[in-house]
Parts: structure tokens; sequence; C-alpha cells
């Protein structure tokens, strides 16, 4: 067998391996499969820095697709470095792979930028995940911050006895991760700046705010939580009413552009005019090319549209 073509198969595997895990690790509630993420974590130290990058994009890039997504919780050693590394490993083995199919070169570069979206799509969904998941426990993580924050006036102290009384992921991450930080001697503000922004929600944003302004003028804690208490429970009843659902949405608009990609796979395999057409014809190929450029356009589009916005 040709080394190109066990590269490729390793490739394969080894993408279907680990999104298997990580699927399994977000949706299955498995004592089992705990087991196995807890003796995981152990390997791992959470003494947690923001990273800061010499580019704005690399900025962008990892707070969409490592902070919001909670990815080090799943695969403690991802990082952007190795994100990038992993789409050029991509992008390179599926072009070779094309051309030594008998691929053009421009068809062999669309379908490997293609099949490099794949993970980013992964890391989108996880998000919009995240972000649902949390802004239904903001109310109630809230509550409890308030009701420790009666006991000593310091915001802190009420997260670490909030993280005690047991959250739901992946809050309980991130709440782990800042107290960790602020333990570890970073800027209590810095450290509450990437807290929200994890989070990604605007109102939780905008809380986070009046407690930094707490924290350095040393108000009353319990005063403030509470007001931010009801101020949530309003939020949560309208968001209830309202039956907002931004993954199901992005869920059911991906499913449609599979369903297309599928569809157009399916003519091209039963139908031999439309494959001879799209394949061998040269301005079927060149057709093929424009099609596949718009179809990859609109993805990106979408990508863009449906991100996690501050």
């Amino acid at each position: 067998m040709p080394i190109k073509k066990i590269l490729f198969y390793i490739l394969y595997t080894g993408t279907v391996t680990c999104f298997s895990y990580l699927v399994a690790l977000v949706f299955i509630k498995d004592p089992m499969l705990r087991k196995i993420k807890a003796k995981i974590n152990n390997h791992q130290r959470y003494r947690i820095k923001p990273v800061n990058y010499p580019h704005a994009w690399m900025m962008k890039m990892n707070d969409r697709y490592i902070e919001k997504t909670n990815i080090k919780r799943y695969i403690g050693f991802m990082d952007l470095p190795l994100l990038l590394a992993l789409e050029l490993g991509i992008i390179v083995i599926i072009f070779f792979w094309v051309i030594i199919k008998g691929g053009s070169i421009t068809s062999a570069l669309l379908l490997a930028l293609f099949a490099a979206m794949i993970p980013l799509f992964a890391l989108d969904f996880l998000a919009a995940y995240n972000l649902e998941k949390t802004q239904k426990d903001l109310a109630s993580f809230v509550s409890v911050l308030a009701r420790w924050s009666s006991v000593k006036n310091n915001v802190f102290y009420a997260f670490e006895k909030a993280l005690e009384s047991g959250l739901n992921e992946p809050l309980n991450t991130f709440v782990r991760d800042l107290t960790v930080q602020v333990r570890c001697g970073i800027n209590p503000e810095d450290a509450l700046d990437l807290f929200s922004n994890r989070l990604g929600d605007r109102e939780f944003k905008d809380a986070i705010l009046n407690i930094k302004q707490n924290v350095r003028f040393r108000g009353d804690a319990n005063t403030l939580l509470t007001n931010m208490e009801s101020r949530f429970y309003r939020m949560q009843e309208e968001r209830n009413k309202r039956k907002i659902s931004t993954l199901g949405d992005r869920t059911m608009i991906v499913c449609t552009i599979a369903s297309v990609l599928g569809l157009a796979m399916y003519f091209l395999k039963s139908n031999d005019k439309i494959s001879n057409f799209y394949l061998h014809d040269p301005s079927g190929k060149i057709l093929l090319v424009v099609l596949y450029c718009l179809f990859l356009f609109g993805m990106i589009l979408f990508m863009n549209i449906t991100k996690i916005k501050e």
C-alpha cells in the first residue's frame, strides 16, 4: 500500500476517533465515561494564564475555538498552535490525495479547504452548546453567589463556595479556572474579563463590569449580587417565553446544507450523464468549481453570521 494512502487512513481514523470521543464526553452521561475523563484530567494542571498571541486574528481564533468551546476540558493539551497544525495537516493530506486520484489543482485545493472547515464547524457547535447551557444556569448561579456573599463580603469567596456547591458544566470549569487564576496571582480584573468572555453572554458581560467595580472599590457585594439575581431571573423568564434555541436553529441549517451536499453526490454517482458532464467535460468542470466555490463561500458566511457574538 502506498505511503500516502497509509497516511490518509491514519489521519481519517484519528480524526473520527478524536471527534467521537469529544461528542461522547459532551453528550453521554455515563459513570464509566466520567471515570475515564477524570483519569485524564488528573494529569492536567489548572494554573491557566491568559494567552497573548502577537496577531489579532490569532487572538480571535483562540477566543472562538479554544476559550468559548472549553475544548481543554476534553483535550487538555489542545491550544491554538495545535489547532492550526491540525488544519494545515488536513489541507496538505487531502490536497495530495486528490492530486493522486487524478483531480485538478483547483479541485484539490477546494476539497482540502472544505475538509479543513469540518473541525471548525464542530467547534462552533460546541461553543453554541456551551452558550445555551450557561444561559440556562446563570440565574441559579448568581443566586448562589448572592447567598454566599451574605456570609462574607467578598466576590471571590462567593465564587469559591459556589464551585463547592456543584455547578453544571461548562460553568463549573469556567468558575474553577477563575478561582485558580486569582489564587495564582493573576490580576482579578483580568481573570474576570476572561471568565465573562468565555461565557459569551452579553448581559453577564455587563454584570462582570459591575463586579469589577465592586472589587476595585470594595463595595457591598451582597447588594450588588442580590440585584443581579432578580435581573437574571427576569431574563431567564423572557428566554423561556420566547423559546430561543440558537443551537437548534444552527443544527437545522447545517442539516439542510449537508442534505444539499449529499444530494449532489448522489446525482454524480447515480447518473452517468451528469457524472460525465461535471467530471470529464471541460465546461462541466469549470461549472462544478464555480458551484463549489459558491457553496464554500456560503458555509463561511454561515459560520460568521451564526458565531457567538459579544
